[in-house]
């Protein structure tokens, strides 16, 4: 699959607590619902409903899932962006 979205109250329940992950694909992430911390790298980041955040590969990345309750990302791998250029 090149690209996907998904909703984050459906992926919640596959990273534990606050758990960085290395993402393997691009993400434009929107917060939907609820407000928290989201860390990208380094760099800590408040998050409010309505706000938008991308992620590239290999960013490592975390979010706290009990606070920031639902959005929606838009994940795509290089190969679909490779498709265009």
């Amino acid at each position: 699959m090149l690209i996907d979205i998904v909703a984050l109250k459906d992926i919640k329940k596959y990273l534990a607590g606050k758990a960085v992950h290395t993402l393997t694909y691009y993400d434009i992430t929107f917060i939907t619902e609820g407000e928290g911390r989201f860390v990208i790298g380094h760099q800590t980041y408040n998050a409010v409903s309505r706000d938008v955040f991308f992620r590239g590969r290999e960013k490592s990345a975390a979010w706290e899932i009990n606070c920031i309750k639902n959005g929606y990302a838009l994940i795509f791998e290089d190969e679909f962006l490779s498709s265009f250029f």
